[in-house]
């Protein structure tokens, strides 16, 4: 029998709505190509991961979606979509994984947010002297910024007009 012994993902990250990452399972044993699961997550989400070649490696991407959101993302099941043999022709009678009980953290950590910031801005202010642009709101603990609070890489720069004679 076949059975499956690990769902991981590559790179460890918080992913938002509508951002795809890849996701890998590593069998215990060599399958066929063609071998296909469907993985499905504790935040209700899916990925349908296939082996491409005969080897251990099944792979597919997994997109977010709306209302989905984790603090660490969780295997709730595991289905075998089209029959998944091994070398010998033996076909997989059962697959296992990291489940809800043990979280991919224990692998890797995925974070799922795909509620939407709710902050906004009520003034933007420039210091000529020291060069710096202050925006100043409400909300902004929803949005998602580095440690050192520079958004310079995550604000849309085509969308900002600054009319210094208005």
């Amino acid at each position: 029998d076949s059975e499956g012994n690990a769902v991981t993902q590559s790179n460890a990250a918080a992913y938002s709505l509508g951002e795809t990452f890849n996701i890998t399972a590593e069998m215990s044993e060599e399958v066929l190509a063609g071998a296909q699961i469907t993985v499905t997550f504790g935040t209700g989400g899916e990925a349908v991961l296939t082996a491409a070649t005969n080897g251990k490696v099944l792979t597919g991407d997994y997109t977010v979606g709306a209302s989905e959101n984790t603090g660490d993302l969780s295997v709730s099941s595991i289905a075998i979509n089209s029959a998944v043999y091994d070398m010998f022709g033996n076909n997989a009678t059962s697959l296992s994984a990291t489940t809800a009980a043990t979280p991919f953290s224990t692998e890797e950590s995925i974070g799922i947010d795909s509620v939407a910031p709710t902050a906004s801005v009520s003034s933007v202010r420039y210091n000529l002297t020291d060069g710096i642009i202050t925006i100043t709101g409400t909300n902004f603990d929803t949005v998602q910024r580095p440690s050192d609070n520079d958004v310079r890489e995550q604000l849309d720069w085509t969308k900002f007009v600054w009319d210094i004679d208005g």
